[in-house]
């Protein structure tokens, strides 16, 4: 069933074969959701034609698989995933996983399933049967504080300089929802890094000597909450 274009991803939650998932925020560059994996289970093994993705573990183990390969990813670990890259992402924790994953451009029907667990092979996004009311527990991320969500603070970050990233710890961990970071060379403006991409902290300060401007930067930055 193709997804009804007045859907609100905000009211809803996607109920799935391996679990569930929901929105935690969305612009008109990126799309940010919440999935809850169960033990032993698995998503698709799927690509975008389109789209990037970003995944970030927050709880439980999750074994990242490629068409030859795969990785393991711990908690505050995180891999990037190209355009047209097949992967799926199986939970191998004795409980559900939960993971963030950002997803650039914002497009749900971006998607092509090679082959699946549960049968749905070449099938399109989840339609409204398999869609549920939210609750309190599904949270929408606040722009306007600090969120704390399953042991981890998310913390919104509008860049104004280059240099407002230097405090993030090495394990930080920053995904970027709008604008860029630039190199000029030769009168040339050269993307570093853009939105829909997530980093380290250690990361940023390694490339930062590449970095000349940025523009119209809106961050998220994920850390372990304090104890």
């Amino acid at each position: 069933m193709q997804i009804e274009e007045n859907v609100d991803f905000k009211k809803v939650v996607v109920n799935k074969p391996w679990g569930y998932e929901y929105m935690l925020y969305e612009n008109d560059s990126v799309s940010l959701w919440a999935l809850h994996i169960n033990p032993d289970q698995s998503t698709s093994l799927h690509c975008h034609s389109r789209k990037t993705t970003g995944l970030v573990t927050l709880s439980g183990r999750i074994q990242v698989n490629f068409l030859e390969n795969n990785q393991i990813l711990e908690p505050m670990q995180k891999v990037m995933i190209r355009e047209t890259l097949f992967h799926s992402e199986k939970c191998i924790s004795e409980k559900p996983a939960v993971i963030i994953e950002l997803e650039t451009p914002v497009d749900k029907d971006d998607l092509i399933r090679l082959s699946d667990s549960y049968g749905r092979e070449n099938k399109r996004y989840e339609g409204e049967e398999k869609y549920s009311p939210r609750s309190s527990e599904h949270i929408i991320l606040s722009e306007d504080r600090i969120n704390t969500f399953f042991d981890h603070e998310f913390e919104f970050v509008d860049v104004k300089t280059i240099e407002d990233l230097f405090y993030l710890n090495d394990d930080d961990i920053c995904l970027l929802l709008e604008g860029s970071f630039n190199n000029k060379v030769n009168n040339r403006e050269l993307c570093v890094v853009k939105s829909g991409d997530c980093f380290y902290g250690r990361v940023y300060k390694k490339i930062f000597s590449t970095i000349h401007s940025c523009h119209s930067v809106k961050a998220l930055i994920i850390r372990r909450a304090k104890e």
